[in-house]
């Protein structure tokens, strides 16, 4: 459920979890229980997780599910941190 192959995040170190769920009238509590006990199980204990719950009719039968975490660091971002030796700011979108 919270695996990335572009990102590879470490979940061991989650700290704080926010997880949306939206599905349509048909999305059942069961269902919703399995999202949050799949990602729950793949954070440490400690972490905080909060989840919410939204009726989107677009979706038809379909599950959206977002997971946004703080605390894991992406070995390709370590990597893009560590290779920057220049001490100035980093300048995004050429500003």
């Amino acid at each position: 459920a919270i695996n990335n192959p572009l990102l590879q995040p470490d979940t061991s170190q989650v700290k704080r979890c926010l997880v949306s769920v939206s599905g349509d009238h048909t999305l059942s509590l069961s269902k919703i229980d399995k999202v949050i006990s799949t990602i729950s199980n793949e954070i440490p204990e400690e972490a905080q997780l909060k989840f919410g719950v939204q009726n989107n009719p677009n979706l038809g039968s379909k599950v959206k599910i977002m997971v946004l975490a703080n605390g894991p660091v992406s070995p390709f971002v370590r990597a893009a941190v560590d290779s920057v030796t220049d001490s100035s700011p980093l300048s995004i979108f050429g500003f």
